[in-house]
């Protein structure tokens, strides 16, 4: 009715469920599997509105078990790649509880964490600038469009030439980024990009292989799809099989299911207990 609220209705299906007071077999079941992986009952599992739907409940639960039950990628890959997602969404919470488990449980160290973090940076970054200046689009560019796609062979300054053979290192090729017309007539500027780019990308903590997945990930969360090609093209190049890409993949669908469930019933959002 006009002028009254839903709060009351709200508060039922968001309210934390004490894990003892549950009666649902099912759900008593899962309850206790999380206890003996993390502990506890997390609190994305006690929302009432999941809780009396036991059903559901059992099929967000195996979507989180699978994506903890490596297939193809050891353990402490598929922790980092998670964390990368989990970074480049920007849910706070899932990023804190995924750092812990990732230093407790896969004997993850913090250096290895923090070049994690630092890819999902450039990543970021990278993916900002190109649509921005609109990199991937087949519209052919006038000359003089500060966003026209140079080919390296056009560009003839000898230090951005030099970025191009360092920047090949890491892609396998001179991203198109890198021959935009207007960042190309800054050379100042794109040298400041690059070399930042660099030290977020040396492989000295993670091996390239390693790193590519990463970036596969965060770009997918990203939707950057044309860079997310780019990544895996290099991924393969550095070793790695077509079937730990699409389990790195695979991940997105299961982060994307607890950060919509988390953020849908308010889980993180106030004290509800």
């Amino acid at each position: 009715m006009e002028g009254q609220t839903m709060t009351g209705n709200l508060s039922d299906v968001m309210k934390l469920v004490d894990p003892e007071q549950v009666t649902d077999e099912r759900v008593r079941q899962i309850f206790e599997q999380l206890r003996q992986g993390f502990g506890k009952v997390l609190p994305a599992y006690r929302a009432k509105g999941l809780v009396d739907d036991p059903e559901w409940m059992g099929a967000y639960h195996s979507l989180i078990m699978n994506k903890f039950t490596p297939r193809n990628l050891d353990m402490k890959t598929l922790m980092l790649i998670e964390f990368g997602a989990d970074v480049a969404a920007r849910w706070e919470y899932c990023i804190v509880g995924a750092y812990q488990m990732c230093l407790a449980a896969a004997g993850i160290t913090p250096e290895e964490v923090g070049k994690t973090i630092k890819l999902v940076c450039a990543m970021t970054g990278m993916s900002y600038l190109e649509a921005g200046f609109d990199v991937f689009s087949p519209e052919k560019r006038d000359q003089a469009d500060f966003r026209r796609v140079l080919e390296p062979e056009e560009v003839t300054d000898g230090r951005i030439r030099e970025m191009y053979e360092e920047v090949r290192g890491f892609f396998g090729m001179v991203p198109e980024i890198y021959r935009v017309k207007g960042l190309v007539d800054d050379p100042e500027w794109l040298h400041v990009f690059h070399s930042a780019l660099m030290i977020y990308t040396r492989p000295e903590v993670l091996d390239l292989k390693t790193m590519h997945l990463i970036c596969i990930v965060v770009l997918s969360v990203l939707q950057n799809r044309h860079a997310v090609q780019r990544h895996i093209d290099a991924a393969l190049n550095a070793g790695a099989k077509p079937v730990e890409i699409s389990e790195a993949i695979r991940g997105c669908y299961v982060n994307a299911a607890v950060y919509g469930t988390s953020a849908g019933f308010g889980i993180f959002g106030y004290p509800k207990e």
